[in-house]
C-alpha cells in the first residue's frame, strides 16, 4: 500500500520520506504488527530505487512497547537497509519500555557497525542524528560538548 513519497500513509501510520542523505523513517503512532508488516513490503519497494551508499533516521519517539513479531519486521527491514547500501543508522527513541526493546536492533551487531540510538528526550536530538548520520559525530560525545557549553 504505496504513498506519495514522503507523506504518513493514513492507514498504517507511518512514514517513509527520501531525502538527500538517506531515507527518514518516522512511527507517529504505537507500532503493532500489522502497520510494521506494512512498512516492510513498502521499504522494500522503496530500496529498489535506493543510492549505492545511505542513511537512516528511524523515529520511534511515540513507541511505548514493541512486539517480539513487530521487532524482527523491523529488524529484517533494517537488514534490507543494509544490504541495499545503508552506511549509519540513527535510531531515536523516548527512553520508555520500548527503548529496551528497539535496542535490540542496534546492540548484537555492535558499535563499529554504523548503528546508533539517540535519545528522543533530549531537545538536540535531531541535530546529533544528523551529526552521526552525515558527520559521523558520535551521539555520546555530542552530549558531552553541549553539556559543557
Amino acid at each position: 500500500m504505496a504513498t506519495q513519497r514522503g507523506e504518513v500513509n493514513p492507514i498504517v501510520s507511518y512514514r517513509i520520506a527520501e531525502d538527500t542523505w538517506g531515507y527518514r523513517l518516522q512511527f507517529p503512532k504505537p507500532l503493532e504488527r500489522p502497520v510494521a508488516a506494512a512498512w516492510l513490503e513498502e521499504i522494500r519497494e522503496e530500496l529498489v530505487l535506493a543510492p549505492a551508499s545511505f542513511h537512516v533516521l528511524m523515529d520511534m519517539r511515540v513507541q511505548k512497547r514493541i512486539t517480539p513479531a513487530t521487532l524482527r519486521s523491523l529488524d529484517e527491514g533494517l537488514e534490507l537497509c543494509r544490504g541495499t547500501g545503508m552506511t549509519r543508522l540513527a535510531l531515536v527513541t523516548n527512553g520508555g519500555p520500548a527503548t529496551k526493546d528497539l535496542q535490540k536492533l542496534i546492540q548484537p551487531r555492535g558499535r563499529d557497525e554504523g548503528r546508533r540510538r539517540i535519545d528522543g528526550r533530549l531537545s538536540d536530538w535531531e541535530e546529533m542524528a544528523m551529526g552521526w548520520l552525515l558527520m559521523r559525530i558520535e551521539p555520546d560525545a555530542s552530549a558531552e560538548v553541549a553539556a559543557r557549553s
